[in-house]
């Protein structure tokens, strides 16, 4: 969200806090993003925090960006995800193939959740293939509503999905703290049985 990106905490946060990830990305917050001063100082802003936390990769929702002109001479690397059911773009493998055809140093950014929920099965998702080789990070989360605990969907195959391209793993889970821990290791643990 804007207001929690924008904050002190998160602009003035220490970069040894993220030492030793071998991939950061951030996800640009929900906003208008149209051709603007606001969209122009918030993108300066992200470009900053990019470059101090060296980010692998920023990842925004593409239906809510009004012109892609806006990222002209940005430093940043942009990553663009597909969406879920509630939304009107950007939903299937060729919107994105067209969307990524134009730019071609935008990377892709598979969520198996969204994928799932345009046809609740593996052949959703599956067909998010033909984007891999654009492929940047991979988001996971079960599907039995919106972004539900896998360690209580038990959709394996999603899982199965999401460890298929060796690309980093992004959990988006709704967890509790307390829970937080069991999600991880039911998730490598599937990920360790499948390899296995």
């Amino acid at each position: 969200r804007y207001h929690e990106f924008a904050s002190e905490e998160l602009q003035g946060l220490d970069p040894r806090l993220i030492d030793g990830f071998e991939y950061v990305s951030l996800h640009a917050p929900k906003f208008d993003y149209k051709l603007g001063k606001p969209t122009f100082e918030l993108l300066r802003q992200i470009e900053r925090l990019s470059g101090r936390l060296a980010l692998d990769l920023v990842i925004f929702h593409p239906d809510i960006i009004a012109d892609f002109k806006i990222f002209k001479g940005v430093a940043i690397r942009i990553g663009i995800e597909n969406m879920d059911n509630r939304k009107t773009s950007f939903r299937t493998p060729r919107e994105i193939e067209d969307l990524l055809s134009l730019h071609p140093d935008y990377a892709f950014v598979l969520d198996v959740n969204h994928a799932w929920s345009n046809g609740q099965n593996a052949q959703a998702v599956e067909a998010f293939r033909i984007l891999q080789g654009r492929l940047g990070q991979v988001h996971l989360s079960g599907y039995a509503g919106y972004h539900d605990p896998l360690q209580i969907t038990r959709q394996r195959e999603l899982i199965a999905e999401a460890a298929r391209y060796g690309a980093p793993i992004i959990v988006e889970s709704e967890v509790s703290p307390e829970t937080l821990q069991a999600e991880l290791d039911y998730i490598l643990q599937t990920i360790k049985g499948l390899r296995g």
